[in-house]
């Protein structure tokens, strides 16, 4: 019996209209009143997050900004945050200043062009194509910083090191004791494949990149034919 439902937010949960239907929510909250626990992971700000679950609350746990922050909604609760340092911070806008970066605090996503005293918990470095990504990823391991990095198309993400998304399952799990093979995972890009490898049952979108769909046990419908209310219904009669 699975006890933990983790959902990615963009391309799968939400739609084309960034909206997440009725429907689903009631879905959601139906398995909810059976213990089983939903949880969102995304790359987007906490607060971007919490505002979907303002009106009818039917979110457990967010994993927010690539796995920098977890929050415990129910209990209105940081689990844990790690931003980004200063002096960190501060190398990779020197180190890359012809670059677009974009910056996620815990209320926004914005474009940083200078040092700011506001918590950055995750930065993302516009490549715009392959041979720069490499040659921003080779600069990076030049410098020798203390980060995680995620790479996703022609962008490099960077959170700090020793955290991530799945750290923040794992953590999930312990605190619920829950075994990761009662855990469903629903994915869309290639940054989700170490949640889908962690994970008891592997779920893509049908709007999901191929190199994650080769990774999954089950395809569902995409973000905007309700995919993710349908395996809930499909996994949760």
């Amino acid at each position: 019996m699975y006890k933990l439902v983790i959902s990615k937010f963009d391309r799968a949960l939400i739609d084309s209209d960034e909206a997440i239907s009725t429907s689903t929510i009631m879905k959601i909250d139906k398995i909810r009143g059976k213990k089983v626990l939903f949880c969102i992971l995304t790359e987007r700000p906490l607060n971007d997050v919490l505002a979907y679950n303002k009106d009818f609350s039917f979110v457990d746990y967010i994993i927010a900004c690539d796995g920098a922050y977890l929050y415990d909604v129910v209990n209105d609760k940081t689990i844990y945050k790690k931003n980004i340092t200063n002096s960190i911070l501060k190398k990779i806008l020197n180190n890359f200043s012809n670059y677009k970066i974009y910056a996620t605090s815990i209320d926004e996503r914005f474009l940083i062009t200078e040092f700011t005293n506001k918590k950055v918990y995750s930065l993302e470095i516009d490549c715009k194509n392959k041979n720069n990504l490499s040659i921003v990823e080779n600069k990076l391991e030049e410098l020798n910083l203390n980060i995680s990095i995620l790479k996703k198309e022609n962008t490099i993400k960077i959170i700090m090191d020793s955290i991530s998304c799945n750290k923040a399952i794992e953590k999930i799990c312990t605190l619920k004791k829950i075994d990761l093979k009662q855990v469903v995972g629903i994915g869309v890009d290639e940054t989700d494949i170490p949640m889908i490898k962690l994970v008891g049952m592997k779920i893509a979108m049908r709007n999901a990149s191929e190199s994650l769909k080769k990774e999954v046990q089950i395809i569902t419908s995409t973000n905007d034919e309700k995919g993710v209310k349908n395996i809930l219904d499909q996994l949760f009669n």
